[in-house]
């Protein structure tokens, strides 16, 4: 009878035993899953931006289409928010509608950054060309008067010139002398669709953007061949568009030089108003006519 008591002690304190060694082990999994549920619980403020009205594809962002928001989100969100720089968003690209009161987000593909193939695809229509022009020291005030979204017009710069072997007046660009010189405008009002601004360079003191900077345009088929055919040896300007409707084209630089009594200029110092056709027609017709540089 004793020995079937001690049997009985023998099987409640081994199962005593497990039972303790199974409690131990519970807890150790209940305390190690309590960690990251303990990290997800802390809360951490992040910034993000906000649309204060619904933004169409191909609004270009300023400063009253969003505001930056603070809000909490736990750690393991934190990381989603790393690179979505909600305080530099201006002149960005919406490439997807947003409606009020959504977040702007750069990761989930809503934004396009300037100055990109991606940005200038947005604003271009199907069938134009996106082109590049650089710029010298000397047009650099184009950086401080046009801006993405603008417009630029392109002009040529010519005279009017008899030379001693040729009967006929030609057309020189750029002309030789300063009387009876003119500018064309052949291309009017196209958008600027970025600008890169090239470094700016110190010198005497004064800070002076470099040569190299460029403006990026959106041009048609018949705009590029224009520009390709007389780009060699002639002389192209950029001027910032006109918001006013301009009948004439034409430039005349004499109207804007001193022709005094006297002179040899005196009677011919008009230059003639020339269409684009007539210009053509002068260009092609007999005689040997040339653009030069």
């Amino acid at each position: 009878m004793k020995r079937k008591f001690v049997i009985i002690y023998i099987l409640m304190i081994v199962v005593g035993v497990i039972g303790l060694f199974s409690f131990s082990n519970d807890s150790v999994k209940e305390a190690g899953s309590e960690v990251p549920m303990n990290e997800q619980a802390v809360l951490v403020e992040v910034k993000k931006a906000v649309a204060t009205h619904d933004l169409t594809k191909g609004k270009i962002i300023d400063k009253n289409d969003y505001k930056v928001e603070v809000t909490k989100v736990s750690k393991a969100d934190v990381e989603k928010y790393k690179n979505e720089n909600p305080e530099n968003l201006l002149g960005w690209a919406v490439k997807n509608a947003v409606l009020e009161g959504k977040t702007l987000s750069i990761s989930s593909g809503d934004l396009a950054r300037p100055e990109t193939q991606e940005f200038y695809e947005l604003f271009t229509i199907p069938g134009n060309i996106i082109y590049t022009f650089s710029l010298g020291k000397s047009d650099s005030f184009l950086l401080d008067n046009v801006k993405a979204g603008s417009g630029i017009d392109v002009y040529l710069i010519y005279g009017f010139e008899q030379r001693s072997d040729i009967s006929q007046e030609q057309i020189m660009s750029p002309p030789s002398s300063v009387m009876r010189r003119g500018l064309k405008r052949i291309i009017q009002n196209k958008k600027v669709l970025g600008i890169h601004r090239a470094d700016k360079q110190k010198k005497n003191g004064i800070e002076n953007v470099a040569d190299g900077s460029q403006i990026v345009v959106e041009l048609n088929e018949q705009d590029i061949k224009i520009l390709k055919g007389l780009e060699l040896n002639t002389y192209l300007i950029l001027l910032p568009a006109s918001d006013k409707e301009i009948t004439n084209d034409n430039i005349n630089i004499d109207d804007y030089l001193p022709v005094y009594e006297g002179s040899p200029f005196e009677n011919q110092y008009a230059l003639p108003e020339v269409p684009i056709d007539d210009m053509h027609n002068k260009t092609t017709g007999s005689g040997v006519n040339e653009l030069r540089g």
